[in-house]
């Protein structure tokens, strides 16, 4: 990499920034001044005021255009094709009016231009212009293009125009181009260059030229080349240099190993003041604390205040929250006033690290928590520290119970208050736009419950669920992260058709962990197995001669299958259902029908019961059925075989 070829790159490209013919170029592209004419002024000074100036009112203004209240938005698509191209072009206007009755307007058009060789070069420009009670203008243009180069590089250009007219006719314009240069074996070439350049009513041009260019290697190794140039021309054309440098910074990859490593933060500190730029943030210490200000040392050259009105609304607890010495977070609002004072703000730095914190959970995919705060039609309201973010009704999860007389708007009422876990999935600083969904968060904690679940359960483990779902082969239950299923064999010990004979969805029950499957990620649960198999304690319960209830649940050609008391099958043989001839069980007995039947065989090893509905009145049983309702309890009691009975 040849360093002081990039430095000699930056310097000429400043060198050939319009210096001489600045007056007349600038006279036509600006409409107004910030520079106010100091005879007696050094050029240094002017130039210091020039550029101050332009960053104070356009700071001013760029605020009041994107605090707006209300407006109406129009967006227009249209798809052009020519010579095998086609481009595809997607406009958004929105107008408004802020919160102090000026007017903004914002047109964003978006152009993909598609070639028949399947290259494509997106073009992206947003055009802000808002005019305020005074009369002042600002103007913002900002271009984004990417495409790539016939030699595979990706080349993204950013350009962002910023034109700032006011009444008087005083002007000024901040052009400032980003060219990254991205190449297939990952080097990289970053141009930023800055242009600055301020008129007044007497002619006078102030101009300040910026270039930092950056040559990346596939390596990580890079050659840093900052270059300045600042110049004063008065009306008379005569042109005075304040400024012309350039310096190299070698910036080597930690990993190579190779010479001394630095960052561009160390480089930096190692100047005595930091510069201040509108709209970054600082760390800085408590000097002073009083009832109209706090002043903060921000590294600059003089400490910054806080601004009373900010002080004023949030009331005399914000100012009780800190002491002399604590150090703080602020943004930078001015970094110098009408009054060469560094104007700060507390809140709008909470607020600048709350949107990169929502920015750093839409990176890393987390789930987090926060309280629901608000409501309308469409969703639910939470925040990110202090950015209100929006959580659909599409992405929600949790169904408040609703009368059925309440209207759309007050739907989601119920959830304020309630904490919802959520995920970041769109996020748009300009439009102040965050976008969250409880159902992506409910998955990834589901996934995670569930993996915790493989691992901690095995064979025999008995738990409590809800059941979820119902299907044809069995029913699925929730264990608190992970389904599992009861197949339809393991609901009951007797014969099931469908799993809504046994269970219904919400309903909780205890099941029983039969399997887990680590690889397939699948939990195999039984019903039954929690209670003993019936024919294996039959005796315990049934003995023969007993009177039993009994319901018909299939009808054979040689007799009637009844469920004995919910658990247990037995057959009435054909010869068992009357006591004259019977042809078909169909003639005595339907499905579905409830009866009284008396036991007349148990065979627990084959799993088989007999039963007669023709001897339930039989008179050989009378002692049978006197001894049963005297001794019901009775456990020791030895019944009588049904062939005891027969004639």
């Amino acid at each position: 990499m040849e360093h002081m070829d990039t430095a000699q790159m930056a310097e000429e490209q400043v060198s050939d920034a319009p210096i001489a013919d600045a007056g007349n170029e600038a006279s036509q592209q600006v409409n107004s001044t910030v520079v106010a004419e100091t005879p007696t002024a050094e050029p240094e000074d002017q130039v210091e005021a020039a550029i101050e100036a332009v960053g104070q009112e356009a700071t001013e203004m760029e605020e009041t255009a994107t605090d707006q209240v209300e407006g109406v938005t129009a967006e227009t698509m249209s798809i052009v094709e020519s010579e095998g191209e086609v481009a595809i072009i997607d406009e958004t206007v929105s107008e408004a009016i802020d919160e102090y009755g000026n007017d903004v307007v914002v047109d964003e058009t978006i152009t993909d231009i598609i070639r028949a060789d399947g290259s494509e070069t997106i073009i992206d420009e947003t055009i802000t212009t808002a005019v305020d009670e005074a009369g002042d203008t600002l103007v913002i243009d900002e271009i984004v293009s990417s495409s790539m180069d016939d030699d595979g590089n990706l080349v993204v250009v950013d350009e962002t125009v910023t034109e700032l007219m006011d009444r008087d006719g005083n002007g000024a314009l901040i052009d400032e181009t980003v060219t990254d240069v991205i190449r297939p074996d990952g080097s990289e070439t970053i141009v930023d260059e800055t242009v600055t350049m301020a008129v007044d009513e007497a002619g006078d041009i102030a101009i300040e030229d910026d270039i930092v260019a950056a040559e990346i290697d596939a390596d990580g190794d890079a050659v840093v080349v900052e270059a300045s140039k600042a110049a004063v021309i008065d009306a008379d054309g005569n042109t005075v240099m304040l400024e012309d440098s350039a310096q190299v910074y070698e910036i080597m990859n930690e990993e190579t190993g190779e010479a001394t490593m630095s960052t561009m933060a160390d480089l930096v500190d190692d100047f005595e003041f930091k510069p201040l730029k509108s709209g970054e943030t600082r760390d800085g210490i408590i000097v002073s604390i009083s009832s109209s200000e706090i002043l903060v040392d921000v590294g600059a050259k003089s400490e910054g205040f806080i601004l009373q009105r900010e002080m004023e609304r949030h009331g005399r607890e914000y100012v009780e929250n800190y002491e002399v010495g604590d150090s703080v977070v602020v943004y930078v609002v001015r970094p110098e006033d009408r009054d060469g004072n560094v104007v700060l703000s507390l809140a709008r730095a909470q607020q600048e690290r709350d949107w990169r914190e929502a920015e750093r959970l839409q990176e890393s995919g987390e789930v987090f928590e926060s309280q629901v705060i608000g409501h309308n039609r469409g969703g639910v309201i939470c925040r990110v520290g202090k950015v209100r973010g929006f959580v659909p009704a599409s992405q929600l999860v949790s169904k408040p119970e609703v009368e059925p007389d309440t209207d759309e708007e007050n739907r989601w009422a119920a959830l304020v208050g309630e904490n919802l876990w959520l995920k970041v999935v769109e996020m748009d600083r300009k439009r102040n736009r965050l976008i969250l969904s409880e159902r992506l968060a409910s998955r990834e904690r589901r996934r995670g419950r569930k993996d915790e679940l493989m691992s901690e359960l095995k064979k025999g483990d008995v738990r409590k669920g809800r059941i979820s779902s119902l299907a044809k082969f069995g029913a699925f239950v929730d264990l608190g992260g992970a389904d599992g299923l009861i197949h339809l064999s393991e609901l009951s010990w007797s014969r099931v058709n469908h799993p809504s004979e046994v269970v219904s969805p919400g309903q909780v029950v205890e099941v029983y962990v039969l399997n887990v499957d680590r690889d397939r990620k699948r939990i195999g649960l039984s019903l039954r197995r929690l209670n003993p198999e019936p024919w294996s304690v039959v005796h315990e319960k049934y003995a023969v001669g007993q009177i039993v209830d009994g319901v018909i649940t299939k009808l054979a050609n040689f007799g009637a299958f009844a469920r004995v008391d919910g658990s247990l099958e037995g057959l009435i043989h054909i010869s068992e259902l009357a006591n004259h001839r019977v042809t078909h069980p169909r003639e005595v007995v339907k499905e579905g029908e409830e009866l009284k039947l008396r036991i007349v065989r148990i065979d627990p090893a084959r799993k088989r019961m007999g039963l007669s509905l023709k001897r339930v009145e039989d008179e050989a049983y009378a002692e049978v059925d006197w001894r049963a309702e005297d001794i019901e309890d009775d456990s020791d009691e030895t019944w009588a075989d049904a062939d005891d009975f027969n004639d």
